[in-house]
C-alpha cells in the first residue's frame, strides 16, 4: 500500500471534494477516483462514500481512519530518520493556508525562505478554513496563514 494514496484520500476527504485535491496531486478527477477504488480494493473495504455533494468517510473509513493517520505519520518518520541515516539533514516545514493567501502571498514568501534557507523544504497545504484549523490542531501543518473574520457592521 503506498502512503501517498493514503495521504490523498485524506486530504480529499478533509476537504469533502476530490475535484481540487486532484488537481493538487497532478490526478485528473477521474484518475483520483480510480487511486481511491485501488486503495479500497488493496484494503478490501470501502473508505469513502460519493455523494452528489463530495466525498465522506463511510463507516469502515470512519473505523480506519486514525490507522490511515498513523500510516502516513510513520512513513513520514521512516522518511526522516532515513534520511538522517543518509547524513542529510533537510527539514520540512508544513505550513497551511486558505487558497486565497496561498495564492497571493505565500509565493513571494516562499521564495525568500527558499533562498534564506534552502536545506529546508516546504509542504504548502491549502484548505478550507475549517480544514486548516483542524490540521493545525491535528499537528499536520506547523504554521498557519489566514485571517481573522471581521463582524459584519450592524
Amino acid at each position: 500500500m503506498d502512503a501517498k494514496k493514503v495521504e490523498i484520500l485524506l486530504e480529499a476527504v478533509e476537504n469533502g471534494s476530490m475535484m481540487g485535491i486532484a488537481g493538487q496531486n497532478g490526478y485528473t478527477p477521474s484518475g483520483l477516483s480510480h487511486l481511491l477504488r485501488r486503495l479500497e480494493a488493496e484494503l478490501g473495504v470501502q473508505l469513502v462514500e460519493r455523494t452528489n455533494r463530495g466525498i465522506a468517510l463511510s463507516e469502515n473509513g470512519k473505523r480506519l481512519l486514525p490507522y490511515l493517520r498513523g500510516y502516513v505519520e510513520s512513513f513520514e518518520m521512516l522518511e526522516r530518520e532515513a534520511a538522517l541515516l543518509r547524513n542529510e539533514t533537510e527539514a520540512t516545514l508544513r505550513p497551511g493556508a486558505y487558497a486565497s493567501i496561498a495564492k497571493n502571498w505565500m509565493p513571494s514568501l516562499l521564495r525568500a525562505f527558499g533562498k534564506a534557507y534552502p536545506q529546508i523544504r516546504v509542504e504548502l497545504e491549502v484548505l478550507s478554513r475549517k480544514a486548516l484549523y483542524r490540521a493545525t490542531k491535528e499537528d499536520r501543518t506547523q504554521l498557519t496563514f489566514s485571517c481573522e473574520e471581521q463582524p459584519t457592521p450592524s
